[in-house]
Formats: structure tokens, C-alpha cells, sequence
């Protein structure tokens, strides 16, 4: 009995081994260029990727847990930044031009953020927070932050707290901000008017009812310096906005 016992024991021992070994990190890093700078810490079961094209480009990532994260860069001067706690996150930064910077935050599980930036000076922020979320944000062109009374270009961030949320901003010439709190909101800006202003704000009731599936469009197609916010507490509020033209202002409060 003994002898069956150490027997049992030992492969006990050695499946748990064998399962630990399977939890692996892996990191592939391509530079071309000059005085690129790529930092990666790994604990878990991650992937990275990182190619670099140009000079001084900079990519930091942190991931703990299971994630998935891929940066390409194309140009001079580009910073990305991913930080992942989880597991099932995935995040892509896709920078082609100079001075752009991308910077992606995800703690919790499942959560999809892609930025993609073409042109020069562009920023993008996402911040996960919560489940199954998923951002998008697409820069092209050089844009101005005028509602800000300062010169800049495309300047984008997306702050998800909660499950099932969806959001994308697609700009050329803007700054644009939504935020979303609770689960299944959507919320889509596209700016295509220069030197324009858009806002998104999507609220659960209260913290014991998270619900959301609020629903908020906001497009700025042609023209300049236009203004719009969007402001939706509650759930099952439906708002769109479309501006084309110059010097519009639309600002829409929901609550229910």
C-alpha cells in the first residue's frame, strides 16, 4: 500500500510539473532603425510583438496573466504603451508617422483595444476596466484640439468600466472623449470637420443596476469647429448627432 501511494504520489508530482511548463511567455521583437527602445515584462501565459521601423521609437509593455498584444511602429519618435492583467485581453497599436503616441490600459478579461494612427502628433489613451469590452480608435491626419484653445493634433481616449461595452472613434481633425460606465452601451464619433470637439457620456442608473445598452452617435462629416456632447444616465437611451457644416453646437442630456 506504501509503495502505491509514493507511486500515485509521484505522478501526481509530475502531471503538476508538466501543467506548469505549459504556461508560457513569448516575445518577438523586429527593429530597423536607430536608437528604437522596446521594453517587455511577461508573467503568465502572454504574447507580445514588436516591429519597428525608424528612429527612436519607443514600445512598453506589461502583460500578467493570458493576453495577446501587438505594436507596429513606422517612423520617428512614436511611443506605445499596453499594460494588460488578465486574461483573454488583446491589444494592437498600429503607428505609422512621427511623434504619434498610443497608450493602452486593460484589468480584466476579455477586453479587445485597438489604436491605429497615421500621420504625425496624434494621441489615443484606452482604459479598460470590466469585461468582453471593445475599443477602437482611428487617427489620420493632423488635426487641432481648438475646443482646448491649443494648438495640437488628433487627440483621442475611450474609459470603459464595465461589461459588454462597445466603442469606436474615427477622426481626422479633432478631439474627441467617451467615456462608458455599466454594461452594453455603444457609442460611435467620427470626425471628419477640422478643429472639432466631441464628447460621450454613458452612465449606469446606480452601482446595484449596471444595465446599460444606452446607444450614442456623434459625426462631424465636413466643416469646422463644431461642437457636440452627448450625456446619457440610465439605460435604453438612443441619441444621434450629425453635424455638417461650421461653428455647430449640440449638446444632448438623457436621463431615464
Amino acid at each position: 500500500m506504501k509503495k502505491l501511494f509514493a507511486v500515485v504520489l509521484i505522478l501526481v508530482l509530475a502531471l503538476s510539473v508538466s501543467g506548469l511548463a505549459l504556461a508560457s511567455n513569448t516575445t518577438d521583437v523586429f527593429q530597423t532603425g536607430d536608437g528604437n527602445i522596446v521594453e517587455i515584462d511577461q508573467d503568465g501565459d502572454n504574447e507580445a510583438t514588436v516591429t519597428q521601423v525608424g528612429d527612436s521609437n519607443d514600445a512598453a509593455i506589461t502583460q500578467d496573466g493570458e493576453n495577446d498584444v501587438n505594436v507596429f511602429q513606422d517612423g520617428d519618435d512614436n511611443t506605445a504603451s499596453v499594460t494588460q492583467d488578465g486574461q483573454g485581453n488583446e491589444a494592437g497599436v498600429n503607428q505609422v508617422g512621427d511623434g504619434n503616441t498610443a497608450t493602452i490600459s486593460q484589468d480584466a478579461d476579455w477586453n479587445d483595444a485597438n489604436v491605429a494612427q497615421t500621420d504625425d502628433g496624434n494621441m489615443a489613451n484606452v482604459f479598460q476596466t470590466g469585461n468582453n469590452n471593445t475599443a477602437v480608435i482611428t487617427q489620420v491626419g493632423e488635426g487641432y484640439r481648438a475646443a482646448l484653445g491649443i494648438s495640437a493634433n488628433n487627440e483621442a481616449t475611450i474609459t470603459q468600466a464595465g461589461d459588454g461595452n462597445e466603442a469606436e472613434i474615427s477622426q481626422s481633425a479633432g478631439a474627441a472623449f467617451l467615456w462608458q460606465r455599466g454594461n452594453g452601451n455603444d457609442a460611435d464619433i467620427y470626425q471628419g470637420s477640422s478643429d472639432s470637439y466631441a464628447k460621450i457620456n454613458q452612465d449606469r442608473t446606480s452601482w446595484w443596476n449596471p444595465v446599460g445598452n444606452n446607444v450614442a452617435k456623434i459625426s462631424q462629416d465636413a466643416g469646422t469647429e463644431n461642437t457636440a456632447t452627448i450625456d446619457q444616465i440610465g439605460a435604453g437611451n438612443y441619441a444621434d448627432v450629425s453635424q455638417v457644416g461650421s461653428n455647430n453646437t449640440v449638446n444632448v442630456i438623457q436621463n431615464n
